[in-house]
């Protein structure tokens, strides 16, 4: 494998400056530090164009904000705009298949908005903005919407945002050019009340959605049909069978194979290994694999899948495993490198600048 860089978000009530840029080199096993941008709160999540020239970050803050960056060959981002996205504590941003619309989940609000990404990878918008509204089970967590991430469907122009407050999977038609969300209530799912709908992961095949539930640590597997309606097959835990753990899921990634899903354990702290039934797309809990640290909030897989990378929030560490591609088991390879509340870990694709 290539050495390949990084960008690294974090909650920067501490001691973090912002964004950090990194490079892994597999065959030394090792980081180095590229550059640190900072001027921005809580660059909390980050969506990298599959360009890889532009990174588009939310601010999680009060008026939440989303900036957007030139990825410079030298190893900085150069701010190229910002833009308020209507809500309050925004906590994610997703691209579109074409990379045409990018949709932010502002978090404390419980709203989404949309924008127009022009060619030169700058924002226009909000092209259109939405309000949740509702609530669940859970009386501190759930008593207003709270819209966590938003995922694309493989073929179709349609959203699926996450609503962690309302237990909801809600679907929107994306009309394009410009950018507008279209709410079809008809295509509302419920994950299951008190399950607190997080993050996606879509199967290669595009059959089915894996949905990790933050409030009840679980994955539920959504089947995909022709005209993008997703139906509940199976929900499985990310804990172990007689777990008393005090847990909250957050991220779940699938390998490029499509044979293992992965989800972290806050709490817990661990990473959670589930085999995908090749007939069903049913998930089977397999184990769950220390996260060597604490608060895994967010990991991800590199492009070829044979290294996870896993950013423990609370521990200030990124740690570096190495994944068997036959039994999909983890195992730490003793690579870390300390950045301080990590929160949000993307690769940025090869790319000629």
């Amino acid at each position: 494998m290539k050495p390949v860089e990084l960008l690294v978000g974090t909650y920067t009530q501490t001691d973090s400056l912002g964004i950090y840029r990194l490079r892994f080199d597999s065959a030394e096993m090792s980081f180095v530090g590229l550059s640190v941008t900072s001027g921005i709160q809580n660059p909390s999540f980050i969506a990298v164009h599959p360009s890889g020239l532009y990174a588009y970050v939310v601010s999680e803050i009060s008026t939440g904000l989303i900036y957007c960056y030139r990825v410079m060959k030298s190893g900085a981002l150069r701010l190229l705009g910002i833009k308020g996205t209507g809500g309050s504590g925004p906590c994610h941003v997703g691209l579109n298949r074409s990379a045409t619309v990018a949709i932010v989940s502002n978090y404390e609000s419980g709203s989404v908005s949309s924008f127009q990404v022009y060619g030169d990878g700058t924002l226009e918008g909000p092209s259109s903005f939405v309000q949740h509204a509702g609530s669940s089970k859970d009386v501190v967590r759930q008593s207003s919407p709270h819209a966590h991430s938003v995922t694309y469907h493989p073929e179709k122009d349609i959203a699926f945002v996450a609503d962690l407050g309302i237990d909801k999977i809600i679907s929107y038609g994306l009309k394009l050019p410009s950018c507008e969300l279209i709410v079809d209530p008809r295509r509302f799912i419920s994950t299951g009340k008190g399950f607190g709908p997080r993050h996606f992961c879509w199967h290669p095949s595009g059959q089915y959605l894996y949905c990790i539930n933050e409030l009840e640590s679980s994955i539920s597997t959504f089947r995909n049909s022709d005209d993008g309606v997703l139906s509940l097959i199976d929900t499985s835990s990310t804990l172990p069978q007689g777990s008393h753990s005090t847990n909250t899921s957050a991220d779940i990634h699938i390998s490029p194979d499509g044979k293992y899903v992965y989800g972290s354990n806050r709490g817990d702290d661990s990473i959670a290994v589930l085999e995908v039934d090749n007939v069903s797309g049913n998930l089977n809990f397999k184990t769950a694999i220390s996260a060597g640290g604490h608060t895994p909030r967010n990991f991800a897989l590199t492009p070829d899948g044979r290294f996870l990378f896993v950013a423990n929030q609370d521990s200030n560490n990124i740690v570096v495993f190495e994944r068997n591609p036959i039994t999909g088991w983890i195992h730490q390879t003793g690579v870390e490198t300390s950045i301080p509340s990590p929160v949000c870990i993307k690769f940025l694709p090869e790319t000629k600048h």
